[in-house]
């Protein structure tokens, strides 16, 4: 079983949650249902915090413990970028605290959701696609 398994499973869940917030990123639909939409962000934010946690104490210490140069300097690099997204999701989760938030600026919430979920969404893919198949090559050597 690859070392990977869950943390490319919780990417999946974090994707569905963004593709169920987007649902709600129009004006029309957030007159009705901003409190539906705070919801979803609550429960993105959750399974955000847990994926980061498990990256901040689990992956990433065994990527940099690694004899392998390339693997110790992709993973720093991430590390470096890890907290650009973490940092803007925090300024972007305490932007839109309640439902009220998002009702009052629905053009704004949408701007910045659908900002922050690009890139998050690149984040993801270049997890997926480069620092997972490094960890999955640490963990055969």
């Amino acid at each position: 079983m690859p070392i990977t398994r869950d943390y490319r499973k919780q990417h999946e869940k974090i994707l569905e949650l963004i593709d169920e917030l987007s649902e709600y990123l129009s004006e029309e639909r957030l007159k009705s249902g901003a409190h539906e939409a705070r919801s979803i962000l609550s429960r993105l934010s959750g399974a955000l915090k847990v994926h980061l946690a498990m990256e901040d104490n689990s992956l990433y210490p065994r990527l940099l413990a690694s004899k392998d140069e390339q693997i110790r300097s992709t993973a720093k690099q991430f590390i470096e970028e890890i907290g650009d997204i973490a940092s803007a999701f925090n300024d972007y989760l305490h932007r839109w605290p309640k439902a009220a938030s998002i009702e009052n600026n629905p053009v704004e919430f949408i701007n910045e959701s659908k900002e922050f979920f690009r890139k998050l969404g690149s984040r993801i893919q270049r997890e997926d696609d480069i620092l997972y198949p490094l960890l999955e090559r640490a963990q055969a050597t």
